[in-house]
């Protein structure tokens, strides 16, 4: 996958999404938009991140998008590979 013919790590090594805007759509989950930028292609992306509490003032969060890999440059293997990358994060946080 890091190779030329996917990620490209070589020549692209970072992976960017900048949040331009915070919406909530419940208690539990909101909606983070931004701008991805894969192998130097900007698009704007919506992220559903669903925000859990935990024990001991953690926070957990779970992020969910869909991607067009093809909108990227990323076509090697197409139409064997598909063009649709669902894509999840997950990570924890210390409550401030």
């Amino acid at each position: 996958m890091r190779g030329s013919n996917f990620l490209d790590a070589q020549r692209f090594p970072d992976i960017r999404f900048e949040s331009t805007q915070v919406e909530k759509r419940d208690d539990s989950t909101i909606d983070l938009t931004g701008d991805l930028t894969l192998l130097g292609v900007t698009r704007p992306l919506t992220v559903e991140v669903e925000v859990k509490r935990l024990s001991g003032g953690r926070l957990s969060f779970v992020a969910h998008a869909h991607i067009d890999r093809l909108a990227y440059g990323m076509n090697s293997g197409f139409p064997i590979i598909s063009r649709d990358v669902d894509l999840t994060v997950s990570s924890e946080a210390l409550a401030g």
